[in-house]
C-alpha cells in the first residue's frame, strides 16, 4: 500500500543515500527529470542532470544535512519548452543513533504559477507607468483645458450635445459638472464636483 502511494502521488518524491545515489524515484519525479524510475535509480546527480542542477542541489541538500531539519527551496531546471520552476521540501534521513542515512524530497512544478505571477507583476508595472505618464502629462494642462477635453470626449461617447458638461471654478480649483437636461441646479452638481491641482 505504502508503495502504491508513493508510486501515485501527484508530487515528485526522491531518497538518496549518504553517498548520493538514488535509491527511491516514485513516477512523478522522474517524469519531472525527464526518466523514468529505473533510469534514475542507482545513479547520481552528476550523471543525470546539467551542472548548473547539480550545483544547486547539492546546496540544498547540505543545507538540510548540516542543519538537521527540512528546508524549503525553489528550483529552476532547464527544459526545452523554456526553464521549469520546482518547489522542493528535502529532509535529512537519521538512523537510530542519529547518524544521517540520506535525504529525502518532495517536489512540485510551480511553474505555471510563477508564469502567472511574473505577469501579474508586469501588468501592475504597466498600469503605474501609464498612471505616471497621465498624471505627468495632465500636470501641464490648465483646468480650463482639461474641462474642455472631458466635454470633447463626452460628446463623441454619447450621442447629444451638452451646452455645458462641466464647468469651471478657477479660483477653487474645481471641476463640477453642469447638467443641462436634468433638474439638478448648482447647488446640486456642486456636490459632485472634482477637485484639480490638490
Amino acid at each position: 500500500l505504502l508503495q502504491a502511494l508513493v508510486q501515485h502521488a501527484p508530487t515528485g518524491i526522491l531518497i538518496k543515500d549518504r553517498q548520493g545515489q538514488y535509491i527511491l524515484v516514485n513516477q512523478q519525479a522522474a517524469t519531472y527529470s525527464g526518466y523514468v524510475p529505473e533510469q534514475m535509480i542507482g545513479r547520481k546527480l552528476d550523471e543525470l542532470f546539467p551542472p548548473e542542477v547539480v550545483k544547486a542541489t547539492e546546496q540544498h541538500d547540505q543545507e538540510a544535512i548540516q542543519g538537521g531539519k527540512p528546508i524549503k527551496r525553489e528550483l529552476i531546471v532547464p527544459d526545452q519548452d523554456g526553464p521549469k520552476t520546482y518547489y522542493t521540501f528535502r529532509f535529512p534521513i537519521f538512523d537510530q543513533q542519529g547518524g544521517i542515512l540520506g535525504v529525502g524530497l518532495f517536489s512540485l512544478d510551480i511553474t505555471e504559477r510563477k508564469q502567472i505571477e511574473a505577469a501579474a507583476h508586469r501588468m501592475a508595472e504597466q498600469r503605474q507607468d501609464l498612471l505616471e505618464v497621465s498624471q505627468s502629462v495632465l500636470s501641464t494642462l490648465t483646468l480650463a483645458e482639461v474641462s474642455e477635453q472631458i466635454q470633447q470626449t463626452s460628446r463623441k461617447l454619447i450621442d447629444h450635445a451638452f451646452l455645458g458638461l462641466y464647468g469651471v471654478d478657477e479660483a477653487a480649483g474645481y471641476l463640477y459638472p453642469i447638467i443641462t437636461t436634468g433638474d439638478w441646479g448648482t447647488e446640486e452638481a456642486q456636490q459632485w464636483r472634482i477637485p484639480w491641482g490638490q
